[in-house]
């Protein structure tokens, strides 16, 4: 019930700070350290960041695999399809951030990696993560 004032806007703009503290004290509590809920935040605002793209390239994959199977798909390839995509879409979404750092600090300051709020190494950890989580679900389907 929290979670929405603390996740807020990138900008530090949130509505009501008293909300905003009392959640984050909450969900701190939850975690044995603040390193943990640092890592937790950064982690969500790296993957909110592109999900909306990542969700709009699984659709067309997801379409185009329909279509390819003359509108009869297994349903556990259909899944599995999506799946993959989304991850490794967002993976690349996010090498693309974590590159073009010095060009998004004028096009979009706002993003997680220019505006500190998540760390590079960080960023480097979610993105192998990612890469490997849809390589290896790819070998498990083959």
């Amino acid at each position: 019930m929290y979670i929405l004032p603390l996740f807020g806007e990138l900008h530090n703009k949130i509505p009501d700070k008293r909300n905003y503290k009392r959640g984050k004290k909450m969900l701190a509590g939850r975690y044995a350290s603040t390193s943990q809920f640092q890592k937790l935040i950064s982690t969500y605002l790296l993957l909110k960041s592109r999900t909306r793209k990542g969700l709009l390239f699984t659709s067309s994959t997801v379409a185009a695999y329909i279509l390819v199977t003359n509108l009869h798909p297994e349903i556990f390839h259909l899944f599995a399809v999506g799946i993959i995509t989304m991850i490794s879409t967002l993976s690349v979404y996010l090498m693309n951030d974590l590159v073009d750092i010095k060009i998004d600090k004028i096009n979009a300051p706002t993003r997680p990696l220019v505006s500190g709020a998540v760390k590079q190494k960080e960023a480097i950890t979610i993105i192998a993560l990612l890469a490997l989580t849809s390589i290896m679900i790819s070998i498990m389907i083959n």
